[in-house]
């Protein structure tokens, strides 16, 4: 008897790409190869899935997605998209129990999912690109007016979701980004605050409506003293707290352990490093 025929495995992608999940062949083998440690299990259970349900009075749904290169991050990413997009994918995850929670949330969403690459736009700017394009995909025409013409970005966001629940009643849009701390480190200062700023509004309009939104980053934002001195000096500081005024989280973070699919989770700005 030969080795190969008493072991079995598929070889591990070295590179993941969060943009593959968008053919449904790749997103189901990213579940089905995603290991989900008891540590993550929890986190599944007490964070991700709650933040994409839509019958939990007063959630926030937004989430960053915190990890080193080469843990796991985007392939966590995959899978909370594909389970998302896909209600047959649920049965696909590694862990029983995970499974049976993930089947509340399993096939609700639509899914626009993107990577910033080497860009000399705005936050603002390739977060619109990203969703009219993704939009147009699915049948749904939107276009955001130009920033120098509006006061926020809030209303234009609102708007987008009216289009999308004519088109889709009853579903909610999921936005994934990779790659945004690279982005923002590159960003000055003043151009820094403004990145903040739609990050703000987009946390704000989750919780009036079925648009959520997962951020791939190396580290938690406001753990880099650079961002957090961007956010103390933001126009609006009081609005760029973890939680909001009546104390519920608007944003959650999603710590990442060593190993493709060993995670580990935390509260927003108190998670021990993996």
């Amino acid at each position: 008897m030969k080795y190969r025929e008493l072991v079995s495995f598929d070889p591990v992608r070295e590179i993941m790409v969060l943009t593959a999940a968008d053919d449904r062949d790749q997103a189901r083998e990213d579940v089905r190869t995603y290991v989900i440690s008891d540590r993550m299990a929890e986190r599944f259970r007490e964070l991700i899935i709650p933040k994409l349900r839509f019958d939990l009075p007063g959630s926030k749904n937004c989430m960053f997605v915190v990890a080193t290169y080469g843990t796991g991050k985007t392939h966590l990413m995959s899978v909370i998209s594909a389970v998302a997009e896909h209600a047959d994918l649920a049965a696909e995850m590694t862990n029983v129990d995970v499974a049976a929670d993930a089947a509340v949330i399993a096939g609700r969403y639509k899914v626009i999912r993107s990577e910033i690459g080497s860009t000399r736009m705005s936050l603002r700017e390739i977060i619109c690109h990203d969703l009219e394009a993704g939009l147009a995909k699915l049948g749904v025409e939107f276009d955001f007016p130009d920033a120098a013409t509006v006061t926020n970005t809030k209303d234009s966001l609102v708007s987008m979701m009216e289009a999308f629940d004519a088109r889709y009643p009853g579903k909610g849009l999921l936005y994934v980004l990779d790659e945004l701390l690279d982005y923002l480190a590159k960003r000055r200062d003043l151009e820094l605050r403004e990145d903040l700023a739609i990050l703000r509004e987009i946390g704000e309009v989750s919780g009036r409506t079925r648009l959520r939104f997962v951020a791939g980053v190396q580290e938690a934002i406001y753990d880099n003293p650079r961002f957090r001195h961007a956010r103390r000096t933001s126009r609006h500081p009081s609005r760029m707290r973890t939680r909001s005024r009546s104390g519920r989280r608007r944003w959650g973070r999603v710590g990442q352990g060593r190993g493709t699919g060993q995670g580990s989770g935390s509260e927003p700005t108190r998670a021990p490093r993996s």
